[in-house]
């Protein structure tokens, strides 16, 4: 590698409609700056990374991107477990799809379980039910990390390589 050139290390407005429409929607860069002082971003490490001569490797990253054409990977993919039941486990699994992410998909797998081999990580989801409209998502780590959220209304989650926006209705991810 000669170069690493990073566009937008700030973010961008109105990019999401191609500057077509004044929205003031914000995408954050290597850094974002929301709240005062700039927070470094994922792409921020990787940049740092790739900068210094060093590997970046995240699993999240094992495939082309998904704005590129599709073509034959010549080595073998770490796979995201999503396991639950309902229609949040199926919308989790077309947004991973959507992007290229690997995925394990176990409807009957509990939360509790170790992660299998070769998943990087997992994604427990819980749908809400009329009498409790809540949404639990347990998302647990190789390494051992472990993020546990259960909340109402619209939740926000950060993983790496991975924003996850849910509420009742709507699931995305890029």
């Amino acid at each position: 590698m000669r170069a690493v050139t990073a566009w937008a290390l700030f973010g961008m407005v109105d990019w999401n409609s191609m500057l077509l429409r004044r929205e003031c929607h914000y995408e954050n860069g290597a850094f974002d700056v929301r709240r005062g002082a700039p927070r470094p971003t994922a792409p921020s490490r990787a940049i740092a990374k790739l900068a210094a001569g060093e590997a970046y490797d995240r699993p999240a990253i094992d495939r082309p991107g998904w704005w590129r054409a599709d073509s034959q990977l010549s080595r073998p993919v770490r796979p995201l477990l999503l396991s639950g039941r309902g229609e949040m486990r199926v919308i989790l699994q077309d947004c991973c799809k959507a992007r290229r992410l690997a995925v394990i998909s176990d409807d009957f797998r509990s939360a509790d379980q170790p992660l299998p081999a070769p998943a990087w990580s997992s994604i427990y989801a819980s749908p809400a039910r009329p009498e409790e409209p809540t949404l639990r998502l347990e998302c647990r780590y190789a390494e051992g990390g472990l993020l546990d959220l259960e909340a109402e209304g619209t939740i926000r989650i950060a993983l790496p390589m991975l924003v996850l926006i849910c509420s009742s209705t709507i699931a995305e991810a890029w």
